[in-house]
């Protein structure tokens, strides 16, 4: 996904593009959830052409019936082009869709968007097949050099997810594992251990997926 303009992390990149499904657009982001990993998600950006907004919401229920789920804020303080007054989903056979209603128009380097349509595909467990074997085999192989070996901990003091979340599963991790959570001294007084270790080499990365 993108070679070169993503070195690790979430792969995505922005591509100027005029229409997509009926619908006038600004650009196309395809997302890998690495760059090595095959495109999941293509977001949108739909064009300000000067039609209310909720005429996109509109017209995707026409085609696609109403939604799965629908989160609204049509507060005053969210009229500003870092919000988002409307969210909805649907999930039609294997594919997810998400559209994204931005409070104002928001700018980028291809022009004005009213907000994002999302087309995800909906089969992680397809999608990460060819990568789950080796995925599985290298976590194996960790495991039994690590037999015999003494355990020292180190603390994390916040949560990697939130209390609520589910952890990912070995399909979701193998498609897309997460990055380390930087800024902790924790994280840093581990890497500083496995860095002595002989023969150990560690690469390091940088990036954000926000």
């Amino acid at each position: 996904m993108a070679p070169g303009r993503v070195e690790s992390g979430c792969g995505s990149v922005e591509l100027p593009c005029r229409s997509a499904y009926g619908f006038a657009t600004v650009y196309a982001e395809p997302t890998a959830p690495r760059p090595d990993r095959p495109v999941t998600t293509v977001a949108y950006e739909l064009a300000d052409t000067g039609t209310a907004p909720r005429y996109l919401f509109s017209e995707l229920v026409k085609r696609r019936g109403p939604p799965d789920n629908i989160s609204r804020n049509d507060s005053p303080e969210q009229a500003n082009e870092n919000s988002v007054v409307l969210h909805a989903n649907w999930k039609r056979g294997k594919v997810a869709i998400g559209l994204s209603l931005h409070g104002a128009p928001r700018p980028s380097e291809f022009g004005d968007g009213l907000g994002k349509l999302y087309l995800s595909w909906a089969e992680p467990d397809v999608a990460a097949a060819p990568f789950l074997a080796k995925w599985m085999a290298a976590n194996q192989a960790v495991a039994s050099a690590a037999v015999g070996a003494k355990i020292k901990v180190f603390s994390l003091q916040y949560a990697l997810y939130e209390d609520d979340a589910e952890p990912l599963s070995p399909t979701e991790l193998a498609l897309s594992t997460p990055d380390d959570v930087h800024g902790s001294a924790s994280i840093k007084a581990a890497v500083a251990a496995l860095e002595a270790r002989p023969g150990l080499r560690i690469e390091r990365h940088s990036g954000h997926d926000a």
